[in-house]
């Protein structure tokens, strides 16, 4: 196989790769106004662990009112912080993946890489109904 047909291949790889990506976190973002309430499927992560926390720092530590409204907004800082680095961390891991697959391609025959584009399908279908 000449070296044209080969980037070709691979280049088809990283984009079926890269637009599985995209849609999936496009189909992951919450797709409406205001904040989710804390028990809906769409909270976030970190929405959920900054209600957690309160509601047991409530309890345990038997917060004041003023309290409460002291430390809510600390918590909600500290989650988007988490939600950031989240993020970070997720692109990172795409860009390492990507990376792996169009390394992966190089070594392979073209029905190979068809099978392996399949399988990053399904491997993008499986972290998506895993979502929900």
């Amino acid at each position: 196989m000449n070296a044209t047909k080969h980037s070709v291949a691979a280049a088809a790889v990283i984009v079926i790769f890269g637009a599985g990506i995209l849609v999936g976190l496009w189909l992951r973002a919450p797709h409406g106004a205001g904040p989710a309430p804390l028990n809906s499927p769409v909270a976030s992560i970190e929405q959920r662990w900054s209600g957690a926390t309160l509601e047991e720092y409530q309890r345990r530590l038997k917060l004041t009112p003023t309290q409460t409204e002291t430390i809510r907004p600390l918590l909600r800082e500290t989650s988007q912080k988490m939600a950031e680095m989240r993020g970070d961390l997720k692109t990172e891991l795409h860009a390492a993946l990507r990376s792996m697959n169009e390394r992966v391609s190089r070594e392979l025959t073209v029905e190979q890489r068809r099978e392996l584009v399949s399988l990053i399908r399904e491997k993008q279908a499986q972290r998506e109904t895993g979502m929900k």
